[in-house]
């Protein structure tokens, strides 16, 4: 989602020439080459880089960006969540931005939002153009400035931008609304006793605040996505009658029913409880979901190399938690289809493919098999799902089932105290499946001391002094190198 749409133009600039200099702040920059890079006048620059120093004066971290006589540019104390405030601030004060809420909030004309802005009804006209502009990306019409399309897409579309934006931060949106999806926050977390953790917590207020404006503005979810017979139990009947006396005020039970599932569905999905027994969820919403997750989880069991023989209880241990763990998954990805800043990179990919090379391709080659599955889906949700099957993946079956272990000899001249310490340090990389040992033997695959061996011919790692993190990286980079000599021995 390029949320920097939704800011006017000269901030957009000076947001990317923020976000650039905080990437390179540890690199050699020089004017020349920001012009070059970011498409910018001179002019432009160095006016954008005055304002940016001017806002920065109110952040907590006084960031600054310096530019000495040889043209040099030096950036101080810049970093991510400056960039994220600094996005924040431009989004609040963006009438493009702002014209949104007020479409969301409470169905404003163009003609109201000119007069509030003290905005010509030409210049109005403008700034509706580049909203529509923004949403026909997401498949979203703006229509007598009502947003048409579908309800779950507009929905997830709505939740990306605000969450993407306000995170914690106290959205936007009408107190009255806000206060009632606080409510209903605070009945479930009461009813089913649950522990929201912090970001949980502001999630689940986001997407039931967008519920309650959306329903208010006459646009109902208009699915159940749990069994009648739920809502017939007296758990269910206790849940409308509570929550129509709190919120959903004015609105038919049946559309009240409709809209409790989905905020229900939510907390499911993030895994907060699950329903018992016979009631469950709306199977005709979910049975295309559960089969393909199904036939895909024993397609991906089938593709992992077991290298040690594991007991037939433990293979059906990991067949049905990767079955309920992948239609959970899938269940959440296709529902709320959220638009998160984490995890959607490809960048990224290389790291995993490098520290977890049987699961990752396994997983590619699945998700490739099945791409008939994924037809409107885009890039970003094929990355992500790749991502939440890995980390399933992970969570459920232990490295050493496929992976022949790294042995590493860890011994320093300071003495055990010393030793012991930098063995408890290599103890945190508990996925690479390292095998720790004191001495040297047949199956060492790296030795790491003080001391350099002259007949030991594998891999060594000298420390003089206590390790710094580009040590720690080297130390990474090394593991997965043996990894993947390993892997590719075992293949050939």
């Amino acid at each position: 989602m390029k949320l920097d749409y939704l800011i006017e133009e000269e901030d957009r600039e000076k947001l990317l020439l923020a976000r650039y200099l905080e990437f390179e702040k540890k690199n050699y920059v020089v004017l020349p080459k920001l012009y070059e890079t970011l498409g910018l006048s001179k002019f432009k620059t160095r006016n954008y880089i005055i304002e940016l120093n001017k806002e920065f004066t109110e952040f907590k971290t006084k960031p600054e960006i310096q530019i000495s006589e040889e043209a040099e540019i030096h950036v101080e104390r810049l970093n991510l969540t400056d960039i994220k405030n600094l996005r924040r601030i431009y989004f609040q004060r963006s009438k493009i931005a702002r014209l949104l809420t007020e479409i969301v909030d409470s169905k404003v004309t163009i003609e109201k939002f000119a007069e509030n802005h003290f905005l010509s009804i030409s210049r109005a006209y403008v700034k509706r153009r580049e909203l529509v502009s923004f949403l026909e990306q997401h498949q979203i019409k703006l229509k007598k400035n009502i947003l048409v399309g579908e309800e779950i897409n507009i929905r997830n579309v709505l939740f990306g931008v605000y969450f993407g934006v306000f995170n914690g931060f106290s959205m936007p949106f009408r107190e009255s609304v806000m206060n009632e999806a606080k409510s209903i926050v605070q009945y479930f977390e009461y009813l089913f006793n649950l522990k929201l953790s912090a970001t949980k917590r502001i999630k689940f207020n986001l997407l039931t605040t967008i519920s309650l404006l959306r329903a208010y503005g006459n646009q109902p979810i208009g699915k159940r996505f749990f069994s009648d017979e739920y809502f017939k139990s007296s758990e269910g009947m206790k849940i409308i009658k509570d929550l129509s006396h709190i919120s959903f005020l004015h609105i038919p039970k049946e559309q009240i029913i409709d809209e409790i599932s989905y905020i229900m569905l939510f907390l499911i999905t993030e895994e907060e409880f699950e329903l018992d027994g016979a009631f469950g969820l709306a199977e005709a919403h979910f049975h295309d979901i559960h089969m393909i997750s199904q036939k895909m989880s024993v397609e991906l069991i089938d593709q992992l190399p077991f290298s040690i023989e594991i007991s037939e209880e433990e293979r059906l241990y990991i067949r049905k938690e990767l079955r309920m763990g992948m239609m959970h998954v899938n269940r959440k990805n296709w529902i709320f289809d959220f638009e998160m800043t984490s995890f959607t990179s490809k960048k990224q990919l290389q790291f995993f493919f490098e520290t977890y090379p049987i699961f990752s391709t396994a997983i590619q080659k699945v998700i490739q098999e099945n791409k008939r599955y994924f037809l409107g889906k885009d890039e970003r949700f094929m990355i992500r799902l790749f991502y939440d099957y890995l980390f399933l993946l992970v969570g459920i079956c232990p490295v050493s089932y496929f992976e022949a272990p790294i042995h590493v000899c860890i011994d320093f001249s300071q003495g055990s105290a010393y030793t012991d310490y930098i063995v408890s340090q290599v103890k945190g990389f508990k996925n690479y499946n390292i095998v720790i040992e004191s001495r040297i033997t047949s199956r060492t695959n790296i030795y790491l001391s003080d001391c350099l061996l002259e007949k030991f011919n594998k891999e060594q790692i000298i420390w003089k002094n206590p390790p710094t993190p580009d040590d720690w990286e080297y130390f990474g980079n090394t593991i997965i190198r043996e990894k993947n000599r390993h892997l590719t021995e075992k293949i050939s």
